[in-house]
């Protein structure tokens, strides 16, 4: 209601200060893609402010990122998205995937990440997308196994960190892939820094930014 009072005026700009902080993610979702449609019927400029990195991703045209009240970068998400697994990068982000929209097979998209790699989405999104894969939702294994999962990425274990209940494992090789395993998983696959695995994940665990 607030911001249809504010656009009922036609005004040059509109500031969001963190208009989504405190709502919960399947009702974000639903705002993200109302707040997209508006933008692009209106052509108002919308200034958005967020912690929400992803949040950023999916509504942004441009970004700014301001640490210690200065702005230190600004790009396209696109940018930002390419820079994520860099850890100078004041936007970095786990598995954040910029790609184009190349095709679909039946009810999934076909997205070229490059490094000649196809991720399969669902979405009706074309052109150009930012993607986001869940560290929670990938699968690892250092064998060939059966799955239902239709994306996967070979690699290599490039870094470990102990999260308790839970370990991360960073992967380098065709895409780089971040994936939270139980500690149970990883000691009974003997996994170490350099061990070669292939990383699964789903494609309705693909969110289209």
């Amino acid at each position: 209601m607030s911001l249809a009072r504010a656009l009922a005026v036609a005004p040059r700009a509109v500031l969001l200060d963190e208009p989504l902080s405190a709502v919960d993610p399947e009702t974000k979702t639903t705002i993200i893609d109302y707040l997209r449609r508006v933008h692009t019927e209106t052509g108002v400029t919308v200034i958005h402010v967020t912690h929400d990195r992803l949040e950023a991703a999916a509504l942004a045209d441009r970004i700014g990122v301001i640490r210690d009240g200065e702005i230190r970068e600004v790009g396209s998400p696109v940018k930002f998205g390419e820079k994520a697994s860099t850890p100078a990068s004041v936007f970095e982000s786990d598995n954040l995937i910029s790609g184009d929209v190349i095709g679909r097979d039946a009810y999934l998209a076909l997205v070229d990440v490059g490094a000649g790699k196809i991720i399969e989405a669902i979405t009706s999104r074309t052109g150009r997308v930012m993607l986001h894969i869940r560290p929670e939702n990938i699968v690892i294994s250092k064998h060939g196994v059966e799955s239902s999962a239709r994306n996967r990425f070979g690699g290599t274990v490039a870094e470990v960190t102990d999260l308790g209940a839970t370990v991360r494992i960073r992967i380098s090789g065709e895409i780089p892939i971040t994936a939270v395993i139980t500690r149970r998983s990883f000691f009974e696959m003997e996994l170490n820094i350099g061990s070669q695995v292939t990383a699964f994940f789903k494609a309705i665990s693909v969110e289209v930014l």
